[in-house]
């Protein structure tokens, strides 16, 4: 923009009371006023208005002064504006600011210049022709972007105005000019002051910029740096900025829970899942807001909906107290039919259980613990089980039916592990027990 402003320093000379002489003049004023009397503002020579106070015309300085660029007003100077005290009916006097700044503009015309001015929050950042020029440049530089950003909406991130009024016309600028002010980047420098835990890498994440270009600007070999350190942060920035948004979905899942159900026929060691859980889906509509670099400024939920409700997982825990030490094999019966001890000269290392009808009835696992071996054969043992359980001890199943459970399974004490049978070398549907302890066999009857 302008850096030297004649005309403007012209204009305030003319124009804008002295700081100086509006000072003097407060303590007189608050007690003509309650006389009602008031202030009467010359130009020239000649009154233009009157106010009851000075609040009045101290506003419509500052209007006058929002119309100015940064380096007018660091050039205000006045000498020749006077405010007299003159005895006036409090009817008389104008009340508003705007009034009172259009009165001195207007005896200024020959210096000002019917223009437009641009505001972004409040605050002038350009003068152009007149409104319809500068949003016919605010609308190019939108449509620029969608250009780019196709599918997606434009905005800007400030709040944009348009002002007319009286302007220095050295500050009246053309559209091009003027968009390549307010949007193009520049590079910029701020300071920066460390904090705990920061490091050279999350400082350059913070503000996009590059580690290295960090570690060159404030002399840094490594990525410490120390807190309350001030570092020289070099970025691009502009003085307008887009808003690029868009509409999307997420699909997320929603997480079964898990129901636990008592049976009481089952030992506290026992469980079932009854049913196996299922998450459910639900999708999020989101309007997602970026700056022109990609970095995600906002996120705003717009709406959700379930698309299919998870389905729990269902556990059944037994609730019985469990006995102390191994339990009995077969429930169907409890007759023996072979010893354990010297049989056909030599020794069966186990026991034989078995009952008219035994066959296909429940095998259960006399003691918790892990499937060593689960295996089929028709020789020796037939299809039989072995089970690891705490401590030296293992259990074995043999000349089952048919297999309930694999190697590698967790058991639990009275879980139903295979079914009665006469596999292998068998004489009939029996189950062929064993107890072992540190892999050898001993007499089940024992410890059962």
């Amino acid at each position: 923009m302008n850096s030297d402003n004649k005309k403007l320093k012209k204009i305030v000379k003319n124009s804008i009371l002295p700081v100086l002489s509006f000072t003097l003049f407060l303590g007189t004023v608050c007690y003509l006023n309650s006389q009602n009397y008031g202030l009467a503002l010359e130009y020239n020579g000649e009154q233009i208005a009157t106010v009851s106070h000075e609040e009045v015309y101290e506003k419509a300085n500052h209007m006058i002064m929002d119309q100015l660029t940064a380096d007018g007003k660091s050039k205000v100077e006045s000498k020749y504006s006077q405010i007299k005290l003159v005895p006036v009916n409090s009817a008389d006097c104008c009340e508003s600011p705007s009034e009172i700044k259009n009165k001195i503009i207007e005896n200024s015309q020959d210096i000002f210049v019917e223009a437009c001015g641009i505001y972004a929050d409040d605050k002038l950042i350009g003068v152009g022709e007149n409104e319809e020029s500068l949003r016919k440049m605010v609308n190019e530089a939108i449509e620029e972007q969608k250009q780019l950003n196709p599918d997606k909406n434009i905005d800007i991130m400030e709040n944009i105005e348009f002002k007319t009024g009286f302007f220095d016309p050295d500050d009246v600028e053309s559209n091009v000019d003027l968009k390549n002010y307010l949007f193009n980047e520049t590079e910029k420098e701020l300071k920066y002051i460390t904090s705990e835990n920061e490091t050279v890498s999350s400082i350059a994440e913070k503000f996009d910029v590059s580690e290295e270009v960090i570690r060159e600007k404030n002399d840094i070999a490594g990525d410490k740096v120390m807190p309350h350190d001030i570092i020289m942060i070099m970025f691009k920035d502009s003085i307008l900025h887009f808003e690029i948004s868009q509409t999307i979905e997420e699909e997320v899942e929603i997480s079964f829970e898990t129901e636990e159900r008592a049976n009481n026929s089952q030992y506290k060691s026992w469980s079932k899942v009854v049913r196996e859980g299922e998450n459910g889906k639900e999708t999020f509509t989101y309007e997602v807001k970026y700056d022109v670099h990609g970095r995600e400024l906002s996120k705003t939920e717009l709406s959700h909906a379930v698309v299919s409700e998870p389905i729990n997982k269902i556990i059944e825990k037994g609730t019985k107290e469990e006995p102390e030490g191994f339990l009995w094999p077969v429930p169907y019966t409890h007759n023996i039919t072979s010893p354990y001890g010297p049989r056909w000269g030599t020794i069966h290392r186990g026991i034989d259980i078995a009952a008219a009808g035994v066959l296909g009835t429940d095998i259960i696992a006399s003691e918790g613990g892990v499937v060593e071996k689960a295996a089929h054969g028709s020789t020796g043992y037939g299809n039989h089980v072995v089970i690891k359980h705490a401590g030296a001890y293992s259990t074995l199943y043999g000349h089952c039916k048919e297999l309930c459970v694999s190697a590698g399974q967790k058991v639990t004490k009275g879980q139903v592990i295979a079914k009665v049978g006469s596999t292998g070398d068998s004489t009939g549907p029996h189950l062929h027990f064993e107890i072992r302890v540190n892999g050898k066999q001993d007499n089940p009857q024992k410890y059962i």
